[in-house]
């Protein structure tokens, strides 16, 4: 979780690409946290 979080600290501005990786990613945990937690 830290590594994923990690991308909103760095200094350089994102593409939008990654920022929509990124936001995927975010609503995926939100939807399916137990899911994903016991796949982890």
């Amino acid at each position: 979780m830290n590594m994923l979080f990690s991308f909103l600290e760095l200094e350089h501005p994102h593409s939008a690409l990654l920022a929509g990786y990124f936001s995927k990613v975010v609503c995926l945990l939100l939807r399916k946290t137990v899911s994903l937690m016991n796949y982890i």
